[in-house]
This record gives C-alpha cells, sequence and structure tokens, in this order.
C-alpha cells in the first residue's frame, strides 16, 4: 500500500536543485538519489524488514511474503510540482515509512510549509 505524504508551499518554494541537493546533503551515503521526469527517487540502502519477525506475530508470515523480491527495495519518490511535494512510500517497512516521514517534517520545518492529507 502506498503512502503519500504532501508538503504544501506557502510564501517560499524550493527550486528543485534546492530540493535535490537537501535530498543529497539528508541522505549522504544513506541512499542513492537520482532525478526521473517529474520526481526524484531515492534508493535507501539494505532491503525491507519487519520489526516483529520471530515475535509469533499473526502478520509475520504475510509480511515476509509482502516485503519478498521484488518488493524488498527501499525507495522513497518525492513527486516536485508547482505548488507542492508529494512524498511517497509504496509497500515500504516501517524504517523507510520513518524516513520519510522525518522529510516530511524537514522541508516543513525549513520552509515554513504546511502538510495535507
Amino acid at each position: 500500500m502506498g503512502l503519500d505524504r504532501f508538503v504544501v508551499w506557502t510564501d517560499q518554494q524550493p527550486t528543485r536543485e534546492e530540493i535535490g541537493k537537501v535530498l543529497s546533503n539528508f541522505f549522504g551515503g544513506a541512499a542513492t538519489v537520482e532525478w526521473h521526469n517529474d520526481r526524484y527517487m531515492c534508493q535507501l540502502h539494505g532491503v525491507n524488514t519487519f520489526p516483529f519477525n520471530g515475535l509469533g506475530n499473526r502478520a509475520e508470515a504475510a509480511n515476509r511474503e509482502r516485503y519478498a523480491p521484488p518488493f524488498d527495495v527501499r525507495f522513497i519518490e518525492i513527486v516536485v510540482s508547482e505548488d507542492n511535494l508529494d512524498i511517497i512510500t509504496r509497500m515500504q517497512d516501517e524504517y523507510t515509512n520513518c524516513v520519510a516521514q522525518g522529510l516530511q517534517d524537514m522541508f516543513c520545518r525549513y520552509w515554513r510549509a504546511g502538510t495535507s492529507l
């Protein structure tokens, strides 16, 4: 299941290049950041994990299947549009979703932007 996190610009709006610079600075060596058409693709190193593995959780078997190849790659898409950013995770694990939420918080804080569902 995909999850969208929107950053809605108010007064200031960064350029595409500024967004790319922030992403490169944020991830450092933890992800590969590339521009593709209308979005940045950020592929995080490592594969999806399920933090509750081994706890006898009823969802454990379903999550092993969910995060099996080819869905085991961790990535975040950042779609750049005129008035917002859409930070998207698709079929991602807890770690990737937490990183994406941190990106939304960081962009909102620095550019004094809002969020939207």
